[in-house]
């Protein structure tokens, strides 16, 4: 079945992620959305690729902003969004642009984007989605706009420091479990759940970061995620068909002018959210079901490979610590009966045992 963002239809619960500068254009998220999942297009350094002349940054920002959206919305009807940077300083007219041509949604990042509501008019039907990594953030971001704009978020996307970006995580915090997605997208969940207990409003969570392979869809959904954003497999599946620049061993180069070849792009997404869609069906096959929503937040039928490394990692040391301890206590006690000068009431039970054998001269 199909996922809601508000009164939007979502038939595949995947969102491709934006990728800046100069890969998710037009073609890229006209391919996604045309598939069903949600189409985004990165404004950030729009201004620069394609720059007009006579105008200054923020104009050509403004003008590339508005055509791309205009491509998408020629070679697809499916979801479209942007992906804008909160930080950046033109981010008021890139979020009034994109809801002046009707953008689907909108998901803003690289900071809490606390005044987003602000250039939303009345009868605008733009989705507003803010990126988080954590419950409190979600928390602050809710109050915020309820307070100053009665507004609560369409959606949040949950990303843990996989996902790259401008999320504020450290190099070391990638290998803490507090900071990945299974325990993130919990606590968002969390937060969520509260706020539609109280305001009757369904808000979804889109998981992104380090999602690579179908199980990793499904790992999300259990875990309380509605849909999950990609990036890798999305290049993956274009054969790296991006600039044909790549040296082995080098950062990407590909910086995409929106003139992906429809057919060949539609094609590739086909197959992978094909490939995908029937993996799920067997993950869910095994578990029983039949709708994938129904995995959400279902924690109980999941196994996950990191709380097992850590069970056995566990038992094993716990083992081996009395086994050295038993060991200690063995050497202790014999260290001791030495040092007063006692015999080893073992070696003196086995040799009364050899004695009592010798005398009763069994055959």
């Amino acid at each position: 079945k199909s996922f809601r963002i508000g009164d939007l239809s979502i038939a595949v619960p995947i969102v491709q992620g934006g990728m800046g500068v100069g890969i998710s254009l037009s073609g890229l998220a006209s391919a996604v959305a045309s598939q069903g999942g949600i189409g985004t297009i990165a404004t950030v350094g729009l201004g620069l690729i394609h720059k007009t002349p006579g105008l200054g940054y923020r104009k050509s920002t403004v003008e590339a902003v508005t055509n791309e959206i205009r491509k998408a919305r020629k070679l697809t009807e499916g979801v479209l969004a942007v992906n804008i940077m909160s930080v950046l300083t033109n981010f008021r007219d890139m979020v009034q642009t994109s809801i002046k041509e009707k953008i689907d949604i909108i998901f803003a990042g690289a900071g809490l984007p606390l005044d987003l509501p602000r250039y939303k008019p009345e009868g605008s039907k733009t989705k507003l989605v803010p990126i988080v990594s954590s419950g409190r953030a979600a928390m602050i971001i809710a109050k915020k706009w309820l307070q100053n704009f009665n507004y609560l978020p369409d959606a949040f996307v949950v990303e843990g420091p996989e996902a790259g970006g401008h999320l504020g995580f450290s190099k070391s915090d990638l290998d803490e479990k507090k900071h990945n997605l299974q325990s993130i997208v919990p606590d968002v969940l969390e937060v969520t759940r509260d706020l539609e207990k109280q305001y009757n409003k369904e808000i979804p969570i889109i998981a992104g970061g380090g999602i690579g392979l179908p199980e990793h869809l499904a790992k999300a959904l259990i875990c309380g995620a509605d849909l999950v954003s990609i990036n890798i497999p999305l290049l993956i599946a274009l054969e790296c068909r991006l600039c044909e620049s790549c040296k082995p061993g080098d950062y990407c180069p590909a910086k995409l002018d929106g003139e992906i070849d429809l057919d060949y792009s539609v094609g590739r997404m086909t197959n992978l959210m094909g490939a995908w869609h029937w993996q799920l069906v067997e993950v869910m096959g095994a578990m029983g079901m039949r709708e994938a929503r129904r995995l959400r937040g279902d924690v109980g039928r999941a196994m996950f490979k990191e709380e097992l490394e850590k069970e056995i990692q566990t038992r094993v040391q716990s083992e081996v610590d009395r086994s050295q301890r038993e060991h200690y206590l063995r050497e202790q006690m014999r260290a001791i009966q030495k040092e007063l000068g006692e015999e080893d009431i073992w070696a003196k039970e086995l040799s009364e045992l050899a004695e009592k054998i010798e005398k009763m001269k069994l055959p």
